[in-house]
């Protein structure tokens, strides 16, 4: 089987093994929800042996009802705001965190086309959510390209993000 895209380059090769390095030091693990990725975010995370010792798992919520029921979004920031929002990829890295019992949570939800996007919210659109102790944060990804690039670009800037947030110099 074929390493994904993102895994191939050596400078990401190497941003893996030093979140794998920095989680596993520390005893913290990680927990996905994603939307517009789909699992791309759990398929890098487990690029490398070793990764059961700081991923515990993640949600695939590509329904509006499955980010409600089983991430404890609220269903009225998905009214009010719509799935993809700060708001939800918040509440989705929240869920994650919090459901599967990790240490960090992290979060995607976006338009990957190449329907669904809007004047407000184009293709492209995605927002990372990042979970932790701390509270939460949501980014804005302005991507660009076909879905596969689009899903690509959104999974990898969900990993170098989760780099900075555990202290990893991104560069």
């Amino acid at each position: 089987m074929e390493a994904t895209p993102f895994f191939e380059s050596d400078a990401n090769q190497m941003l893996l093994r030093q979140i794998q390095a920095r989680l596993k030091d520390r005893g913290e693990t990680v927990a996905t929800a994603e939307s517009c990725t789909g699992g791309l975010v759990a398929t890098l995370l487990t690029e490398l042996s070793g990764s059961s010792d700081y991923y515990l798992g993640g949600i695939s919520a590509y329904a509006n009802s499955v980010k409600v029921e089983l991430l404890g979004v609220d269903n009225e920031d998905l009214i009010q705001f719509g799935a993809v929002s700060p708001q939800v990829a918040k509440a989705m890295a929240a869920g994650a965190r919090d459901r599967i019992g990790a240490t960090y949570g992290v979060s995607l939800t976006g338009i990957a086309g190449p329907s669904g996007g809007t004047e407000a919210k184009p293709v492209g659109t995605v927002y990372c959510g990042i979970a932790s102790q701390a509270g939460e944060e949501s980014y804005l990804l302005n991507l660009s390209g076909n879905r596969a690039a689009i899903r690509i670009a959104a999974a990898g800037s969900a990993i170098r993000l989760l780099g900075r947030q555990i202290g990893i110099d991104i560069g």
